[in-house]
């Protein structure tokens, strides 16, 4: 996307509170936890996170949060407002998800996080660049204290079925095939109302809405980072004809794909 955004966000929580649904964006979006835990969904992966760690979420990945009391700051910005060196880590970084940090060196992440949030309201060009020149030091800081390797994202959760995380661990790489419910069914041993149940539960959405939900943020990164047409998006993303993939499209986002490509 064309549009230069930076958001930097403050949520603290004194209950148990889950994001509804799903959701995907195209920007980065780097999830620091100042307190408390809390279970991060991505796509087809589950981490645990606790004080101390950051997620980060790459662009048109569709994610969503769940657990008790917590503080966290949110740092978003478009994939062009950092160096590429910075981009091929946090890349890397998404792919594991999560990184933690010793208390002295997240005491640091947690300055820098609050410089970016004094400047949050400012939106002229010098405090624009400003924001940029702290993202890259936030980034630098992950890189050089991150206490040991990423961890591996894909853990069974005690909350979630890890039939379900294999589930969508596959429909990450076949989203764009003829998928029904009764594949799933037939090829993970579940009854379709079990599976049904599972998608509702834990995610928020049934089984046709998740599946759309994929093919629509692959959708998007391809609008944006490729000249591809709308007959060769449209089949790569799993629609039958341009024509239906416009409309559906223009349901679920609001506007057409190539008023989204413009944007």
């Amino acid at each position: 996307m064309k549009t230069i955004f930076y958001q930097t966000t403050l949520l603290k929580r004194q209950d148990d509170w889950s994001m509804a649904f799903l959701h995907s964006h195209p920007y980065y979006e780097m999830y620091f936890l100042i307190e408390g835990k809390r279970q991060y969904l991505f796509e087809d992966k589950i981490a645990e996170l606790e004080e101390g760690s950051v997620a980060v979420i790459s662009p048109h990945t569709m994610h969503k949060t769940e657990g008790g009391t917590f503080v966290r700051i949110n740092v978003c910005f478009p994939a062009d407002a950092v160096s590429e060196l910075s981009r091929e880590y946090l890349e890397e970084l998404a792919k594991y998800i999560s990184l933690h940090f010793s208390k002295e060196n997240f005491a640091k992440i947690k300055e820098v996080l609050y410089e970016l949030l004094a400047l949050e309201e400012e939106t002229d060009k010098e405090k624009t660049e400003n924001k940029r020149i702290l993202i890259e030091y936030l980034i630098y800081l992950m890189k050089s204290r991150g206490v040991g390797d990423a961890r591996d994202a894909f853990v069974a959760s005690g909350k979630m079925p890890s039939t379900l995380l294999h589930i969508l661990k596959y429909l990450s790489s076949h989203f764009q095939e003829k998928v029904t419910l009764r594949d799933m069914s037939e090829m993970f041993f579940l009854s379709e109302v079990t599976l049904c149940h599972y998608f509702r539960k834990y995610l928020g959405v049934t089984f046709l809405e998740y599946l759309s939900q994929l093919r629509i943020a692959r959708a998007k990164e391809l609008l944006v980072t490729t000249k591809k047409s709308m007959e060769e998006i449209a089949s790569e993303v799993g629609f039958g004809s341009a024509n239906y993939f416009g409309i559906f499209f223009k349901k679920i986002v609001g506007i057409s794909p190539l008023q989204y490509r413009k944007l």
